[in-house]
């Protein structure tokens, strides 16, 4: 008896660990910092998650940087010359393996292999393709009411900066200005936008800064409203039918 009791603590503690970790996972934010000096060229984001545990940073400047923190790891991406020489390990093992495979099959004839065009070509016939079916299961109204959504709580909290810019049509800038309008992320914050109809020249200045968060939780609620929905598991199983 005191076994048994023994073992269904244990799992009562395991099950109880694995819920906190789920629901830390679910509902512990994911924030997320967007900084743009279009004056100086210079971008930047920034997110975080699990109390600062997994962090991601992406710069572009004079160069691009991007760096991922997960605990005390880190993967630094941007080093240009790590990368080239990466590559060049790549191609020097990718020439062997040819070279091992040309001896190997002297006897049979190669594939003649496809071009630049004709791939582009292919991958453009299954996206109309794609696109043309999802029309067909009326897949853009079905997936946009949830979406709406989605992106109303994902939206950023602070949104703050100044945007100047002008065409040299005045009313392409109008055209503009009616488009920024519709958007509540402009209009309805610290946002100030000054619009020039009278440059002869099509520029753009300014900075922008927006903070946020978002959960995971949302996400998930996103794909199971997608999938409870017939036209949208429709669309699925004619598209695995296809693949």
């Amino acid at each position: 008896m005191v076994i048994v009791l023994s073992v269904c603590k244990i799992i009562g503690i395991v099950v109880l660990v694995v819920l906190v970790l789920i629901a830390a996972l679910l509902f512990l934010p994911v924030s997320y910092e967007v900084n743009a000096d279009i004056d100086q060229k210079r971008y930047s984001v920034r997110v975080h998650w699990l109390l600062r545990l997994v962090r991601f940073r992406f710069f572009y400047g004079e160069k691009a940087e991007l760096l991922l923190n997960i605990l005390f790891f880190r993967l630094d991406f941007p080093d240009q010359e790590k990368r080239r020489k990466r590559k060049e390990k790549k191609e020097k093992k990718a020439a062997k393996r040819k070279k091992k495979k040309k001896h190997s099959e002297d006897d049979q004839e190669p594939e003649p292999e496809k071009s630049t065009f004709q791939k582009a070509v292919g991958i453009s016939r299954t996206v109309a393709r794609t696109g043309g079916r999802a029309l067909e299961y009326d897949i853009p109204d079905a997936i946009w009411p949830g979406l709406q959504i989605f992106l109303f709580r994902i939206r950023p909290r602070q949104v703050r900066g100044t945007l100047s810019f002008g065409f040299s049509d005045p009313a392409t800038t109008g055209k503009v200005v009616g488009g920024l309008a519709m958007i509540p992320l402009f209009y309805r914050t610290d946002m100030r936008i000054s619009p020039d109809f009278e440059t002869e020249q099509t520029y753009i200045s300014g900075n922008f800064y927006a903070k946020g968060h978002m959960m995971l939780f949302h996400a998930v609620m996103l794909l199971i409203r997608w999938i409870r929905q017939k036209n949208v598991r429709g669309f699925i199983g004619a598209a695995r039918s296809a693949a």
